[in-house]
C-alpha cells in the first residue's frame, strides 16, 4: 500500500471543466454474464505453504543486466509491450526499460519541476492503443506521456484530488478519487471519473461524502485500482466487491468477489459518521488489493486490514476452481507473487535477488524449469537485479 505527501493543486481547474456544477452518477451496465469468485479463508490447510509444481505450465526467468544505469531498487510495477519489459523503480523514481531477454534499452529519470520533470513517480502503465507510456506522479500532480523508447512527449496536470490513474480510450483517463476531499472542486464527490484527453469529466460513479472519512487514511490498491485485459481497461476498489469493464466510457459490471462475512460494509457510509469511523478503524474487514486476468486465468490479491498477511488467489475460468493461499512454493522453493502483471497467456511476477540467489536446486536429476534456474546461478550474486519470470498456468 502507498502513502503519500501532498501539495497544493493550484486551483485554476476550479474555472474550467468543474466549476462545481452538481453531477449525478451515470448508469452502471452488466456484463451478459457476471462471475462470482468466492475465496475461502478458512480451514488449516490453506494456511499450509502450497506447491505450484503440477500447476505451472511454462516458465521463463529473465535475468536483467546489470550497470550503473541500470541498478534497479525496489521493483514497484512491471508491464510488457511489443517485446520489451517495462519496470518502475519506486526508489529512484525510474522507469527502466530492457528487451524480452533481459538486455538493458534505457531508463526514464527525470526529477526535478522542469517541464519535462517530475517530483516522483507513484504509478506507470502503458496505454497500448497509443503505444505511449503513462507515468503518474501524485506529489506535483502530473500525468506524463513518454514513447516506447522513454522519450518525452507531454505533461498534463491533473486536476483534482486522486489515488490512481489509468488511460482509457482515445487518451482519455480514469481516475480514482478514493474518498479524497474534492469539495473545493465538485458540490457532489465520485470515486470514478473518466475523463478526456483535456481532462474534462465526461462520466462520473460512486458517490461518497469525504466529511464521513474525516482524517481516516484510506489505503489505495496496489496498482491505483486498474489492469487491462482485452484492450480493455477495468476498475475495482478495496472497499466494494465488484470489478468493472470500463467500455467506450460505459461501466460495466464482470466480475464480484464474495468475501462473505469479511466483506466491507459499505451500507455504513449512510450512518451516522461517528458509527461510521469506528467501524473503519477497527479493520475487522477484507479487501481486494490487486486484481489481473488474462484468458483463463484471475488472478487476485485479498488483504486483511487487522492482519500483516496477504491472500493470493487463482480463479480458472473454465472450471470455476479457486486456489488461494498466503505462500507458495515451486521446487521447494518460495515462489513470490510481487508486482503482478499479464503478458499473453503468462503472468508476470519479480523475484527478489536475494532470494533468488538461494534458490535450492536438487542434488538429483533436473527438470526444465530448474535448468533455466541453474544456468543463471553460475553468474548470479545478491547484488544483481532481481529476476522477471513469466509463467502460465495449467488449467485445475
Amino acid at each position: 500500500m502507498k502513502l503519500y505527501i501532498y501539495i497544493l493543486i493550484p486551483i485554476l481547474f476550479a474555472i474550467t471543466s468543474c466549476n462545481k456544477a452538481y453531477m449525478k452518477e451515470d448508469i452502471i451496465l452488466s456484463e451478459d454474464k457476471i462471475v462470482t469468485i468466492t475465496p475461502i479463508y478458512e480451514g488449516d490447510s490453506i494456511y499450509s505453504p502450497f506447491s505450484l509444481n503440477e500447476y505451472i505450465d511454462s516458465i521463463k526467468y529473465i535475468k536483467l543486466d546489470l550497470s550503473d544505469e541500470s541498478l534497479i531498487g525496489e521493483i514497484a510495477e512491471i508491464d510488457i509491450h511489443k517485446d520489451h519489459i517495462y519496470i518502475m523503480d519506486i526508489q529512484t523514481s525510474s522507469i527502466f526499460i530492457y528487451t524480452l531477454n533481459g538486455e538493458f534499452v534505457s531508463k526514464i529519470h527525470s526529477i526535478g519541476n522542469g517541464p519535462q520533470e517530475y517530483i516522483q513517480l507513484d504509478y506507470f502503465s502503458i496505454d497500448k492503443n497509443s503505444d505511449q507510456l503513462i507515468a503518474t506522479d501524485l506529489t506535483g500532480y502530473w500525468v506524463l506521456r513518454y514513447d516506447l523508447e522513454g522519450n518525452f512527449i507531454k505533461k498534463q496536470k491533473i486536476p483534482f484530488w486522486i489515488d490512481g490513474l489509468y488511460p482509457t480510450e482515445e487518451k482519455g483517463y480514469a481516475l480514482f478519487a478514493n474518498k479524497r476531499n474534492n469539495k473545493q472542486y465538485f458540490n457532489q464527490e465520485f470515486s470514478l471519473y473518466i475523463v478526456d484527453s483535456l481532462m474534462k469529466v465526461k462520466k462520473q460513479y460512486f458517490p461518497y461524502n469525504s466529511e464521513n472519512y474525516g482524517n481516516l487514511q484510506v489505503p489505495a490498491p496496489g496498482n491505483g485500482g486498474f489492469y487491462t485485459a482485452n484492450s480493455k481497461s477495468h476498475y475495482y476498489s478495496m472497499y466494494t466487491d465488484t470489478v468493472y469493464k470500463i467500455d467506450t466510457d460505459v461501466l460495466k459490471k464482470k466480475y464480484i468477489f464474495d468475501l462473505g462475512k469479511f466483506a466491507f460494509n459499505t451500507a455504513l457510509e449512510k450512518q451516522s459518521k461517528e458509527e461510521f469511523q469506528e467501524y473503519f478503524k477497527k479493520k475487522a474487514y477484507a479487501g481486494v488489493h490487486n486484481v489481473l486476468e488474462n484468458d483463463n486465468f484471475i488472478y487476485f490479491q485479498t488483504y486483511f486490514f487487522n492482519d500483516i498477511f496477504g491472500w493470493f488467489g487463482f480463479y480458472d475460468k473454465k472450471s470455476g476452481n479457486i486456489l488461494n493461499r498466503i505462500t507458495y512454493y515451486l521446487d521447494n522453493n518460495l515462489f513470490f507473487l510481487s508486482c503482478p502483471n499479464t503478458y499473453d497467456d503468462f503472468f508476470i511476477t519479480a523475484i527478489p535477488n536475494d532470494v533468488f540467489s538461494d534458490y535450492q536446486l536438487p542434488s538429483g536429476k533436473i527438470n526444465s524449469r530448474q535448468e533455466q534456474v541453474k544456468k543463471i546461478l553460475e553468474n548470479y550474486t545478491e547484488e544483481d537485479n532481481p529476476i522477471i519470470a513469466l509463467y502460465k498456468l495449467k488449467n485445475f
